[in-house]
C-alpha cells in the first residue's frame, strides 16, 4: 500500500540486532519511514547493497538503506533510485541520529526539502562516505552528504550534481546549523536557482 509506513525487509531493527551481508532488489512504495532494509534502525547494519527503487507518495524519512537511523550503519551501498515528495530523503538514510561509516550512494535522490546523498538530516556521525548520484530538492536544501547538519561529519566526498529548485545547494552540507565538518571534498556541479550555493557548506 502506498499509504503504509515503516516499510523495508524489516519494520524496525532492534537495539541488540545485527543484520549483515545482504543484497536487496525490487521496488518499495509507501508513505513514510521507508528503507530498502528497514523503516527504522536501532541496531547494527553491515555490508548491505540496496538495488531497490524506493518511492514515497508524501511522507518523510526515506532512505536507500533505512528511513530513520539511531544505530550503527557501515559498509553499505545504495544503487536504487530514491524518490520522495516529503522532507528528509537520503541515499542511505532519511535522518541519522546514530553512526554511519563507509557508506556510498550511487543513484539519484529526489525529495521536497532536506535531500542528500547520505542523509537528509544528520544529528549523529558520518565518516568515510561519498555520493556520486544526482541530488534534487524540489524546494530547498540539497547536498551531497547531509541536507541539514547539527553534528559531526568527516572524511566525505561528493562528485554528484546537486540541484535546489529554490535555495541552499551544497556539495557537502546544504544547511549547516551546528556541529563539525572536516576533511570534505566536492567535485560536483552545484545549482541553486534562487540563492545560497556552495562547494562545501551553505
Amino acid at each position: 500500500s502506498t499509504n503504509s509506513e515503516y516499510l523495508g525487509i524489516f519494520h524496525t531493527i532492534g537495539e541488540t540486532a545485527k543484520v549483515s551481508n545482504m543484497v536487496i532488489t525490487g521496488n518499495i512504495r509507501g508513505h513514510a519511514y521507508l528503507g530498502g532494509l528497514a523503516g527504522r534502525n536501532l541496531g547494527t547494519i553491515e555490508n548491505i547493497y540496496n538495488h531497490a527503487h524506493i518511492t514515497s507518495t508524501l511522507g518523510n524519512d526515506i532512505g536507500g538503506i533505512v528511513g530513520f537511523n539511531q544505530g550503527t550503519i557501515k559498509l553499505v551501498t545504495n544503487q536504487g533510485k530514491i524518490t520522495s515528495n516529503g522532507s528528509y530523503t537520503g541515499g542511505i538514510v532519511g535522518q541519522n541520529d546514530g553512526v554511519i561509516m563507509d557508506a556510498y550512494n550511487r543513484n539519484d535522490v529526489t525529495g521536497f526539502s532536506n535531500v542528500a546523498g547520505i542523509t537528509g538530516h544528520n544529528m549523529g556521525e558520518i565518516s568515510n562516505s561519498y555520493n556520486s548520484g544526482h541530488i534534487l530538492a524540489k524546494d530547498s536544501i540539497a547536498a551531497g552528504i547531509a541536507g541539514t547538519n547539527s553534528s559531526i561529519i568527516y572524511q566525505v566526498f561528493n562528485s554528484g550534481q546537486i540541484t535546489a529548485t529554490n535555495q541552499n545547494a551544497a556539495g557537502i552540507v546544504g544547511n549547516f546549523s551546528a556541529g563539525n565538518l572536516s576533511e570534505a571534498y566536492n567535485a560536483g556541479m552545484i545549482l541553486s536557482k534562487k540563492g545560497q550555493a556552495a562547494g562545501i557548506a551553505a
